[in-house]
């Protein structure tokens, strides 16, 4: 694992699928989202919990598109809760709090580690 993200995943009133903390999900681009250019789905297997938040995305994809990540998953570090905005989350409506790891590619881990968390700094500003 490269880096771990704290945030939350968006959509828990729409999809209303709540697992166990600790459960780990899978996440994946999601090209044909009807919302977004830039979504991430969250699933447990074929199941829709809900995305990654809209403003987190964006960073990701690219890193994605340029091999520095490989993978993402979410674990699941609290039960579901209203959102109240915050940190790479826009709108209300409930979320599920987590933990995104992130996996790397084919380069340096730590040149990519260094790079991710510089990048991720930038949007918490």
């Amino acid at each position: 694992m490269l880096v771990s993200i704290k945030s939350a995943i968006k959509g828990y009133h729409v999809y209303k699928q709540s697992y166990p903390v600790g459960t780990i999900l899978e996440c994946s681009l999601e090209p044909d989202n009807e919302h977004s250019d830039c979504a991430i789905v969250v699933k447990n297997r074929e199941t829709v919990v809900g995305h990654i938040p809209e403003g987190l995305c964006q960073p990701l994809i690219n890193f994605f598109q340029d091999g520095l990540i490989v993978q993402i998953s979410a674990e699941i570090i609290g039960e579901p809760r209203s959102s109240s905005g915050g940190t790479f989350v826009k709108g209300d409506g409930k979320e599920i709090p987590c933990s995104y790891k992130i996996f790397g590619g084919k380069y340096k881990k730590s040149e990519v580690r260094l790079f991710i968390k510089k990048e991720i700094r930038k949007l918490v500003v």
